[in-house]
C-alpha cells in the first residue's frame, strides 16, 4: 500500500512528517511530491528533497500507471501563499479527480482542503475556518461540519495540524477498506449530558 503526498514549497512539517509516520505505522509507504525538488519547512526552515516534482511525476507516469502504483492522493498544507496555489493547480486537481474516479482515497488538511474542491460535492468535510476557504467549499457543494477530522467514504479531511495523527488513521482506514470512528468523539464532553440546574457532581455551574 502506498500514498502520494503533495506539499507546497513551504510545507507544514508537523503535518507532513506526522502523516508519513502514522501511515508508516499502519503499513503504508509514502512518496512526496511538490512543484520544486527542494522544499522548506515553514517554521524550522529545514530543507527536504521530494521524491518527484509534480511535473516529473506527470511526465514519468501515465494516469493508469499512477492508479496501479498508489492507493491515495493527499494534499498537505503549509504557508498560505504557497498552499493557495494548489487550489487552482491544474496538475493537482487532475490527480485529485483521477484518484477519486478510481475509488482511491483522497486526503487534505487545513488550507489544503480547497485543493480537492472537485470531489467534495455532497461530502461532509473538515477545513480550516478561513472565510474564503469555507465559501469556496460551500460553492463546491461540500457539507462543512466544524469537526477536526472527517472521513466521508474515501474522502478524508482535517481542520489543522493538531489533528494530523487522527487524520492519518482515517486515511489508513480508507486505504485498507476498514471502518473508522473518530477516537476524539469518545472524549468530547457533551454539554447536553449535564444538567445546569443540578450542576456537575451536584454543584451549581
Amino acid at each position: 500500500m502506498k500514498a502520494l503526498v503533495f506539499i507546497p514549497e513551504e510545507y507544514n512539517g508537523l503535518e507532513l512528517f506526522g502523516l508519513v509516520r502514522t501511515l508508516r505505522d499502519e503499513g503504508i509507504s509514502s512518496s512526496v511530491i511538490a512543484r520544486r525538488k527542494t522544499c522548506e519547512d515553514e517554521v524550522t526552515h529545514d530543507w527536504i528533497n521530494v521524491h518527484y516534482t509534480i511535473y516529473e511525476l506527470m511526465d514519468k507516469f501515465t494516469i493508469p500507471e499512477l492508479m496501479k502504483e498508489y492507493d491515495a492522493f493527499i494534499v498537505s498544507s503549509g504557508a498560505f501563499n504557497y498552499t493557495l496555489k494548489s487550489w487552482t493547480d491544474k496538475d493537482v486537481r487532475t490527480l485529485v479527480k483521477a484518484f477519486f474516479k478510481e475509488g482511491k482515497t483522497i486526503g487534505a488538511i487545513c488550507v489544503g482542503v480547497p485543493s480537492i474542491q472537485d470531489v467534495v460535492k455532497g461530502k461532509k468535510i473538515a477545513c480550516w475556518p478561513l472565510v474564503q476557504e469555507k465559501e469556496l467549499l460551500r460553492r463546491a457543494g461540500a457539507i462543512l461540519t466544524g469537526r477536526s477530522v472527517v472521513r466521508d467514504g474515501n474522502v478524508c479531511t482535517a481542520e489543522h495540524q493538531m489533528a494530523t495523527h487522527n487524520w492519518g488513521l482515517a486515511i489508513a482506514s480508507s486505504i485498507k477498506g476498514e471502518e473508522w470512528k473518530d477516537p476524539m468523539v469518545e472524549k468530547i464532553f457533551l454539554v447536553d449530558e449535564v444538567s445546569f440546574e443540578e450542576g456537575v457532581d451536584g454543584k451549581k455551574v
